[in-house]
């Protein structure tokens, strides 16, 4: 499968939250690196991790293909989503290992920042 019609699928699956669309993306013992230190392998791996996209709505992705080879290809893409869990929320931020900002129910990490930031001014 060539880049575009893998990000168009990738698109598809997530703003649609098909997980069974999102694993046959995937040949049956392939790898998604959802960071760069968790990884899913194989179909059953892959679609249980894509679950947690239940818990997202108002899904919205865009993608540039950047480079296509015979074998390979390079896309810049970006995703927008409303939480719809704190479980969500508290599931990414232990995935990514980040440390967040203490926030208040409903207000994403960027409006608390900007929130702390009008409070100084």
């Amino acid at each position: 499968m060539d880049i575009a019609r893998f990000m168009q699928g990738y698109k598809t699956a997530w703003e649609t939250r098909d997980k069974a669309m999102f694993a046959a993306l995937f040949t049956p013992d392939g790898v998604y690196h959802n960071t760069p230190f968790a990884t899913q392998r194989g179909h059953a791996e892959l679609a249980a991790y894509w679950s947690r996209i239940e818990l997202q709505s108002d899904i919205a992705l865009q993608y540039e293909v950047l480079a296509t080879l015979p074998d390979a290809g390079l896309a810049h893409w970006h995703v927008t989503y409303q939480v719809t869990s704190e479980e969500l929320f508290r599931i990414w931020a232990a995935s990514t290992g980040t440390s967040m900002v203490a926030r208040q129910p409903g207000e994403t990490g960027i409006a608390q920042w900007v929130t702390e930031q009008i409070k100084q001014v």
